[in-house]
């Protein structure tokens, strides 16, 4: 959605790329605003809304991938990250909403898309069925796209998170569900199991994970993006599948 114009061991300027995006830049500099006071934000050093050009401070010192991570403790790493998803929902009020409500919501707006065939029909309701397994959802202000990829070490070994123009209200699970999904080092050690990084018992992730897969689905009809829905349906189900494997035996 943007690219590096110009970066230096100093600072980093980032330009959306196109008219369309509008709402990705909002969200990114909102995000950026609302948690300037955290430490793994690199600071934001000036904005050109006209323009859609940001200046970030540079950070990445290594990224976050299996081979920087040798050697570190992974109750350490794990802490950090499920610390950084604790700050990023302190940074707004949570909305506690009727759960089937918001479930309706997503599952309408995908089921009225026209290029949502009879297969995913079937399998949007399936997900919303699953998803209101209780009366209310906390929706939390979360990332939105809160994958291994998007860390990286600083200076000083710190944790730096990028790439907030997906940030918003999701519910509850939607941060570490993505990014216990996209690592595989912190877990292949009984030091970290899921339910400490998550904080619940997998025996009561179900309706969560639908939820996640749900809103996922409806990420293209929130940007609209709609041309994508079709593209990401069968990545969902491959997830879908990690899930289980993974979380929900």
């Amino acid at each position: 959605f943007f690219r590096v114009i110009r970066f230096d061991r100093n600072q980093v300027v980032n330009i959306f790329k196109g008219d369309d995006l509008e709402l990705y830049f909002e969200n990114e500099i909102g995000a950026r605003r609302r948690l300037s006071g955290c430490d793994f934000l690199p600071a934001l050093i000036g904005v050109d809304e006209k323009k859609k050009v940001f200046t970030e401070e540079y950070v990445c010192r290594h990224p976050f991938k299996s081979n920087s991570l040798r050697g570190l403790d992974p109750v350490d790493i794990a802490g950090r990250v499920r610390e950084i998803i604790r700050q990023t929902r302190s940074a707004a009020p949570v909305r506690v909403t009727n759960r089937e409500e918001y479930v309706a919501g997503l599952t309408a707006a995908l089921l009225a898309r026209p290029e949502t065939d009879g297969d995913t029909r079937n399998y949007i309701r399936r997900l919303g069925v699953e998803a209101c397994d209780r009366e209310t959802v906390e929706l939390v202000f979360s990332h939105g796209d809160f994958r291994k990829d998007q860390l990286f070490f600083g200076p000083a070994g710190e944790l730096k998170v990028i790439d907030w123009e997906n940030s918003g209200y999701f519910s509850r699970y939607r941060d570490p569900l993505e990014f216990f999904l996209s690592e595989e080092w912190l877990y292949n050690k009984p030091a970290v199991p899921p339910e400490w990084f998550l904080d619940v018992q997998r025996s009561q992730l179900r309706g969560d994970c639908a939820l996640y897969l749900l809103e996922l689905a409806h990420f293209p009809v929130r940007f609209r993006r709609n041309f994508l829905l079709t593209r990401n349906i069968p990545l969902i189900q491959k997830l879908e599948k990690r899930i289980r494997r993974k979380l929900l035996k």
